[in-house]
């Protein structure tokens, strides 16, 4: 149970990180 618990939270995080750098990218080219 702790081991599903720890992986949907590492997942939720790996989201949150991806959504935060795809943005980035979105930024940076609308700078360029």
């Amino acid at each position: 149970l702790l081991l599903f618990l720890a992986s949907v939270i590492l997942a939720q995080i790996f989201l949150v990180l991806k959504k935060k750098q795809f943005e980035k990218v979105q930024l940076s080219e609308m700078n360029f």
